[in-house]
């Protein structure tokens, strides 16, 4: 499988999480189809990685403007780092079984996958709490618009 899923180290970024992006997460993670598990863990990949980015970028403007503390900024950059480490990890889980097409690959790349939507409703909670908190204007999630679970 060649090419660049996205990963890198954390900027400082963010958005929000849709509701239909997890969704289409979770579905994609869960889906068994062995011919068609490669197009769905990038489809999840690549899925997760855009939402990550939404809400990154909202996040950032957010830090800009004063309305996060610094403990909440680091609080985020927190969750956003074990993002990006669940999201590299799925990454090298999904090449390692491309590579190889073994089903313990398969397995531990379905597992790194199934990770991704954990991480991204830690986020998603972590945000609606600071939007609850928060004048409307203050945290814009741009245009994935949270969605409290």
């Amino acid at each position: 499988m060649a090419g660049n899923y996205g990963g890198g180290e954390c900027k400082k970024r963010t958005g929000s999480v849709g509701i239909l992006g997890l969704i289409g997460l979770l579905c994609a993670c869960s889906l068994t189809a062995c011919d068609s598990f490669e197009r769905h863990a990038v489809n999840a990949l690549g899925t997760s990685k855009a939402v990550y980015e939404s809400i990154n970028r909202g996040m950032t403007q957010a830090a800009v403007s004063g309305a996060l503390s610094e403990d909440e900024w680091a609080q985020y950059i927190r969750l956003g780092n074990a993002y990006l480490a669940a999201h590299n990890t799925a990454m090298v889980a999904l090449q390692a079984y491309d590579d190889s097409k073994t089903p313990a690959n398969q397995a531990k790349a379905r597992a790194a996958l199934e990770a991704l939507p954990l991480v991204m409703a830690e986020i998603n909670l972590f945000v609606t709490a600071l939007k609850s908190r928060s004048a409307p204007s203050e945290i814009d999630p741009g245009p994935g618009k949270n969605v409290p679970l």
